[in-house]
């Protein structure tokens, strides 16, 4: 698996990605390619699956993640366990409620470890408790690596938004709206949406994989050399933003 290249920022200390995308646009798969970088760098992998997504998190490349409930979760002191983890938190049963806010008040306490938060919805938005606004903000000092996945643009609020040192960018809608509080200028953003689309045009649905990942620190766009839709090795290149874009905006 070829490793995309990473700010130099994110090597030393933690970062927030938001990985935003509509439906059935390979945002899981994607953002478990970014995590197996920090995985083959010896931080655990802490997945939210609140959604019980087997498909997509049964098997993380060729591991087969540990199943625990939440009350596990915040019970174990992780620091003391294996360093090659890979950890499903999901809820005692489908139908029964989740506390996000004890999830992500054990998880801003934990360092150096990646997590995936699947499907957030409205949990950064409307919803969000103190536990929840205060998350964010312990990722760098804690060394942890944390993929926010979103369906828009908006889902998450300003407290989120103006922290995330990098955006993944899959298909969405050319004419979103554009919040100005992330890092990255919404011009970039809205020249990234416009590529995506025109390379997903003739791709089939469920196969519109297309993606640019932006990062907001050192102000690089990394995308494929060539696009694959058939789940094997990609080649990736990365540019300055500033040369990229130059007569793009």
């Amino acid at each position: 698996m070829q490793k995309i290249r990473l700010s130099d920022t994110e090597l030393v200390k933690g970062s927030n990605t938001g990985v935003y995308g509509a439906m059935k646009v390979g945002k899981s798969h994607f953002t478990k390619i970014l995590a197996l970088n920090y995985y083959l760098q010896g931080k655990p992998v802490f997945i939210l699956d609140h959604n019980f997504n087997d498909d997509t998190y049964g098997d993380f490349w060729g591991i087969k993640p540990e199943i625990v409930t939440l009350e596990e979760f915040t019970s174990i002191n992780w620091a003391y366990e294996s360093r090659d983890l890979v950890v499903r938190v999901q809820k005692e049963h489908p139908m029964a409620e989740f506390d996000h806010n004890a999830f992500f008040a054990c998880a801003g306490a934990m360092k150096y470890n990646v997590f995936i938060l699947d499907d957030l919805g409205d949990i950064f938005g409307n919803q969000a408790t103190t536990a929840i606004k205060n998350f964010p903000a312990t990722t760098v000092n804690n060394y942890n690596e944390v993929f926010y996945q979103f369906h828009n643009l908006y889902q998450a609020h300003p407290f989120l938004r103006g922290k995330l040192q990098n955006i993944v960018l899959k298909s969405l809608p050319i004419d979103s709206t554009i919040p100005e509080d992330f890092l990255t200028p919404s011009k970039i953003i809205r020249a990234c949406l416009k590529e995506i689309e025109v390379e997903n045009k003739p791709l089939p649905f469920k196969k519109k994989f297309a993606w640019r990942y932006l990062h907001a620190d050192d102000q690089l766009v990394t995308m494929p050399k060539k696009l694959r839709i058939d789940g094997q090795r990609e080649e990736y290149v990365t540019y300055l933003q500033s040369e990229y874009f130059e007569n793009k905006l």
